[in-house]
């Protein structure tokens, strides 16, 4: 049984996310919350498909994309931002597009669960622009996105928080930097009703970590 009484919470939560959001942000804002509260157990669940909440006994789950009504308690959090990528040896090879329209003529790789995953949306100097592009490779994991792009295979969409590092590494160079990708949404889900205060209290801590002083009022909002 859970409870929460004079900062006493105790109890089991099992929380799913995004591989990359996962590994990088959420389990070290999850280690210092165990750390915290040391009669919490935690299971978290690392997958970039769709679960089923209710199906696979969730409590939380990070969920990156628009939201379907599925009848979810849905927190705002910053948005997932993008970036576009490729290898040096794939440049070398290819060429480096200078234009939105030159991706066309070059090799992609997607991401099977984005709607529309043919059209890539960029932002740019011009406003938005959708470029269509026949994909070498589309993959339902967004490590196995980032490995096509070390291994030289093509340009990849993929999220500032994973490939940051393999930028400034020299692993992966920028492409068409002055373009960037549409940031997606990104959500915190909960079942519906007040929530148990294991998982009232996680979602404060992970707020307070993730989330700027003057947009917590956004958890206020949604408790």
């Amino acid at each position: 049984m859970t409870r929460h009484l004079n900062e006493e919470v105790t109890g089991l939560l099992r929380i799913s996310a995004p591989v990359a959001f996962g590994q990088r942000i959420l389990t070290p804002i999850l280690s210092t919350f165990l750390q915290r509260y040391p009669a919490v157990n935690a299971s978290l669940v690392l997958s970039d498909r769709r679960v089923d909440m209710i199906e696979e006994r969730f409590q939380l789950a990070i969920r990156i994309g628009n939201l379907q009504d599925e009848g979810y308690v849905a927190v705002p959090l910053p948005p997932y931002e993008m970036l576009l990528a490729a290898s040096p040896a794939y440049l070398e090879k290819y060429g480096t597009p200078g234009t939105p329209a030159d991706l066309a003529q070059h090799n992609c790789v997607s991401f099977s669960q984005w709607r529309g995953g043919h059209l890539w949306p960029l932002t740019g100097p011009q406003g938005a622009v959708d470029v269509e592009i026949t994909p070498r490779l589309i993959v339902d994991s967004g490590e196995a996105i980032r490995q096509a792009a070390l291994s030289g295979l093509g340009i990849v969409i993929h999220s500032n928080v994973t490939l940051q590092d393999d930028i400034d590494a020299g692993r992966l160079c920028r492409v068409l930097p002055d373009y960037a990708p549409i940031s997606r949404p990104m959500h915190l889900l909960r079942l519906p009703g007040r929530p148990v205060s294991v998982v009232l209290s996680f979602i404060e801590h992970f707020m307070h970590e993730l989330v700027p002083p003057g947009a917590r009022q956004v958890l206020q909002d949604h408790r």
